[in-house]
């Protein structure tokens, strides 16, 4: 059953980047990664993906270095942005995309049984966070499969959350997850929390022995780039560099008057003048500017950017119904009809929402998870201009409304009370 569903995830991703026709192609559009993993391949550094021209070789902290390190290997075995190698890059997404799919399946059997892991599997084959990726050279599917994987060990580990090698390896994987993608950290406290208290309760001074490894493990795995980018910057600086530039995009005055204009504008990418201004100054000390603005923009009008902030809340968890978000604007995959992922995150929200209000008590796990959610999202509105990257919390969306359907359906319901192992693992409806 377990291949069936991966080779069916593995299929079907791969079906959708031929069916859409970018199966092979070079992508017109985020090409970050295929600048930075051919310049890190050629000169062993990893530069600005900013700078369209080979002309520096200036250390960049705009990219997490894992999905780099995979697309300079790739380059290697296959030729720089080449077919084969795009073809490569496309079938490891769909290899990432299926395993997340399996985390989901075996996540799901530990919480609500086997019949309910089964639409979770299903749920998480058709949903446009865990497809509509593929096709780009991005991070997305193997960030989906690292946090899938993340919550997989938390409920398979949480049995016995005092072991200090559990504790550490569940910093250590954090602080790796972080490589790929660290859009995640500040929801990691919650992580952590549900981890060391689902079996073990409250009991604070096992807390805080959990609470110090699994920093340990964290800070160990960080180490490395945080030295790095503290050699080359002169400051201390998390993984990913790019607060002050998405701060910025989210402040400027274009995402106040026309959010369309914003990337054309501002984004080094799409514009000849700031990308000629980034070479000049340098990368960090160009986004350090652009947070000086941002700041500045912020102060200058508080309220008008908080009402901003709750449109895009709204916009955000509508499904983007109000926004009109392009690809070529940083939107959805265009490959993906617009209208379906409206309709589909829309519902899921909705869902979410009925579900809370009216499925009560929700059950310790399903709490954790939604507080994840929250967090997530409100970081994501405070700073980004378009709203449509839901893919970090859509792992614990679909195991949210399995578990809804759980309280729903009698049969589910039955299920969950056993897991696979035989012991009570439907904590999240068992109240």
């Amino acid at each position: 059953m377990v291949l069936g569903i991966a080779g069916v995830a593995i299929l079907s991703r791969l079906g959708f980047c031929w069916v859409t026709g970018v199966l092979g192609e070079t992508p017109a559009t985020y090409r970050e990664y295929v600048y930075g993993g051919s310049r890190l391949l050629h000169h062993g550094v990893i530069t600005s993906p900013m700078v369209l021209e080979d002309v520096s070789l200036e250390p960049s902290s705009m990219l997490p270095p894992a999905y780099l390190a995979v697309v300079a290997a790739v380059y290697y075995c296959f030729g720089v942005d080449t077919v084969g190698a795009t073809v490569a890059l496309h079938v490891l997404n769909s290899v990432a995309s299926a395993a997340a799919v399996l985390m989901i399946f075996f996540a799901a059997e530990r919480l609500y049984g086997r019949k309910a892991a089964l639409f979770a599997s299903g749920l998480a084959l058709a949903h446009p966070a865990f497809v509509a990726y593929t096709g780009l050279i991005w991070d997305t599917s193997l960030f989906l499969c690292g946090v899938c994987l993340i919550v997989y060990l938390i409920l398979r580990w949480s049995d016995r959350s005092d072991d200090w090698r559990r504790q550490l390896a569940i910093g250590l994987s954090l602080g790796l997850l972080a490589y790929v993608n660290p859009a995640l950290t500040l929801a990691y406290p919650l992580l952590v929390l549900w981890f060391l208290t689902r079996r073990s309760g409250w009991h604070y001074g096992r807390l805080c022995r959990g609470i110090s490894l699994i920093v340990v493990g964290w800070a160990v795995a960080i180490a490395p780039w945080t030295i790095r980018n503290y050699r080359h910057f002169g400051e201390w600086q998390y993984i990913r560099g790019t607060f002050d530039l998405v701060l910025w995009l989210g402040a400027c005055p274009e995402a106040h008057s026309d959010p369309s204009a914003v990337y054309p504008t501002w984004y080094p990418m799409r514009n000849a003048s700031e990308q000629h201004k980034l070479i000049m100054v340098g990368e960090h000390e160009y986004v350090r500017e652009l947070g000086q603005m941002a700041r500045q923009a912020i102060r200058a009008d508080f309220a008008g950017w908080l009402g901003l902030c709750g449109w895009r809340a709204l916009d955000y968890w509508s499904g983007t119904v109000f926004s009109h978000a392009s690809h070529d604007d940083g939107g959805w995959p265009k490959q993906l009809p617009r209208k379906i992922l409206t309709v589909f995150l829309g519902l899921e929200t909705a869902l979410l929402i009925a579900g809370i209000l009216f499925l009560r008590p929700l059950g310790s796990d399903i709490k954790w998870m939604t507080g994840i959610i929250v967090v997530s999202s409100v970081i994501y509105v405070l700073t980004h201009v378009q709203v449509r990257y839901r893919a970090p919390f859509e792992p614990f969306m679909v195991l949210i409304l399995v578990g809804f359907l759980a309280r729903i359906s009698g049969r589910f319901g039955k299920a969950a009370h056993a897991g696979p192992t035989g012991k009570a693992g439907g904590s999240s409806i068992q109240q």
